[in-house]
Formats: structure tokens, sequence, C-alpha cells
């Protein structure tokens, strides 16, 4: 009797094993159906490169798959409480790239289709050291100088989306030019007043720029 049940014991847990891989046999394949999600970024720059603020617009696809409901968020655990981007059936989701100090930045997807299946999927992008401005500021509008004397240019703000002003007069990546150098030539930092009159500088930035008007008067 004692052998017999001790033969009984050994034999009952490869029967539970084998009926728990019976389970998920008949799960697996059902997922294995399913395609990849597809994620892919419209707007962004060169090699994946995004900037602080920027608006970038997210694609989705999930091929064989109908898309109910899901979200995005960024992989950022250091900004504790960023939002969830909802999304809604397959298209396109605008998110916000965050202010972070990441050299590379992970977009996470989570995804549910009609059929009760779910899917994960994450994009990466290289964050950009420089900030993203939406136009150039000249404070004082207008510019006049009353003497020939040479004068440094013009101190220009770039302003970004969320409002924030940085004096961007000693970047070297802003430049200077003038309609007329008959009047004022520029050579930065420096500007080199010729003769009376008038004439408009332009300060270029990123591809951004800003007129300044220059009413240049003979000195007393």
């Amino acid at each position: 009797m004692t052998c017999q049940y001790t033969l009984n014991q050994a034999r009952t847990p490869p029967f539970f094993i084998l009926l728990a891989l019976c389970f998920f046999a008949f799960l697996m394949p059902r997922q294995g159906l399913a395609a990849p999600i597809e994620v892919k970024a419209l707007n962004v720059g060169e090699n994946d490169i995004v900037h602080p603020g920027q608006t970038i617009q997210i694609e989705l696809a999930w091929p064989g798959e109908t898309i109910t409901e899901g979200y995005l968020k960024w992989d950022t655990k250091e900004l504790g409480g960023l939002e969830k981007y909802p999304v809604q059936g397959a298209g396109i989701v605008d998110v916000v790239v965050p202010d972070t100090n990441k050299v590379v930045l992970s977009l996470h997807v989570k995804l549910r289709g009609a059929e009760g299946s779910s899917g994960i999927s994450y994009i990466k992008f290289h964050l950009a050291n420089d900030e993203v401005y939406q136009r150039l500021e000249y404070p004082e509008g207008a510019l006049i100088l009353n003497d020939m004397s040479p004068a440094l240019v013009p101190r220009i703000i770039g302003v970004t989306q969320s409002g924030q002003e940085k004096d961007l007069s000693k970047s070297p990546e802003l430049q200077f030019s003038s309609e007329n150098p008959d009047v004022l030539f520029i050579d930065p930092p420096m500007m080199y007043p010729q003769s009376p009159g008038t004439t408009t500088i332009t300060a270029h930035y990123q591809g951004l720029r800003v007129d300044i008007p220059v009413t240049l008067n003979e000195g007393r």
C-alpha cells in the first residue's frame, strides 16, 4: 500500500505539467498570428533627431488587427507624471518631446485590438542639444545710431514654443546682413556706420529671421 501510494504521488506532477503545457499551447498560436505594430514618425529630422518642445506626428498601424484603444508614453523615468497620449484606432497621434537631459528617448506604444489581443512596441529618437525657437525678436523694435562710431550688433532674442526667451547674441550660428552696406557695414560682432541714412539689417538663426529698421544720424 505504501509503495503504491508513493508511485501514484510520483506520477502526479507530470500530469499537471502536461496540462499546463497544453493550456499555453492553446493560447500561443493565437498570439503568434498578430503582426508587429508599425510605428512611424512623420516629421523628424535626419537620423530621427528631435528637439525639446517639438510636436511630432506618430503614425500607427497594426496589420491584421483593428485598434480599439491604447496609449503612447515617453520612457523618461526622471520626469515622473508625464501624460499618456491616448490612441483610438489606427492613424496619427501628436506627441510633444519632453525637456530632458537624455541623449536617446524611447516612445512606448501599447495597443489593444478588437478581438481582445494586445501588443506593445516602441520607437527611439535622438534628442538634439539645441532648443527649438519659434521666432526671433529685437526687443527695441528699431535701431537709431546718433554718431559714426562702431557699435556692437543688436541683441537678438530667441523665443521657444513655451514662450521662454534666450539671448542668442553670442551664438556662432547667429548671422547678420545689411540691406545697404553703404550706410551700415556689418562684420560681427561689430557694426560700422558709413554714412547718414536708413537701412535694414537682418538677423538669421536656424532658418528664422528678424528685420531691424536702422536710422543713422550724422554725429554732432
